[in-house]
């Protein structure tokens, strides 16, 4: 059975793959904290907020077309919800297309999602456990 933490994170990743990102904000705290490897392509460690999570997805738009999740499994441990899977992107302008391994680490408090950190390999998502608790 999953629990209620696992729902709200599943349901925000399918509201996500739907293109309705912006209604994501009404599940994510004001002070948000987003690191991803993608971060890297602005320059920064992390995006802190609602700004910061508009920026991110701005950031991610203008360089990729296509940007679908695919969680595979949600594991509640705690306040953090483990998610393994995958991503398709698609590169703009390249048209490259990558399915990528991927993990997800959402802290959720207080019905808000607190912390979004991703991973590109479902060993480095489970190896950063011990370090987010």
């Amino acid at each position: 059975m999953i629990g209620p933490k696992a729902t709200l994170v599943r349901d925000a990743f399918e509201r996500w793959n739907t293109g309705d990102r912006e209604s994501l904000l009404e599940d994510i705290h004001p002070e948000v904290e987003i690191r991803a490897p993608s971060s890297q392509i602005s320059g920064r460690e992390s995006y802190l907020g609602h700004d910061g999570y508009r920026e991110w997805l701005a950031t991610m738009e203008e360089s990729f077309e296509v940007w679908r999740v695919h969680p595979e499994s949600f594991d509640e441990r705690g306040d953090t919800v483990v998610i393994l899977g995958y991503m398709h992107l698609r590169g703009r302008g390249s048209g490259l297309e990558l399915d990528q391994e991927t993990g997800w680490l959402v802290d959720v408090r207080e019905g808000k999602m607190t912390r979004f950190q991703a991973f590109l390999s479902h060993e480095e998502t489970l190896a950063s456990i011990g370090a987010a608790d």
